[in-house]
């Protein structure tokens, strides 16, 4: 097993003839979020939890330090 970081997918992608990359953290740092919505389904709290989520994920998108961050990294370029 081998978890990535950022920089190594976009190196590995790099290799392998995508361009144009840039990476995504899915979750980022705030996945303790979304593990919070899914205790709440079904009740008011868990629509706020998963709009923090979201906002903390674009937020540390902006950063590359948070995308190893995330429990999931996605990389997208072209060919």
């Amino acid at each position: 097993m081998h978890f990535h970081t950022a920089a190594e997918l976009i190196q590995e992608a790099g290799e392998a003839g995508l361009a144009g990359l840039h990476v995504h953290g899915i979750e980022g740092p705030g996945w303790a979020y979304v593990v919070a919505a899914g205790r709440c389904a079904g009740q008011e709290e868990a629509g706020a939890f998963v709009a923090d989520a979201i906002a903390t994920a674009r937020l540390a998108d902006e950063h590359g330090v948070f995308q190893d961050a995330s429990a999931h990294i996605l990389v997208v370029g072209s060919v």
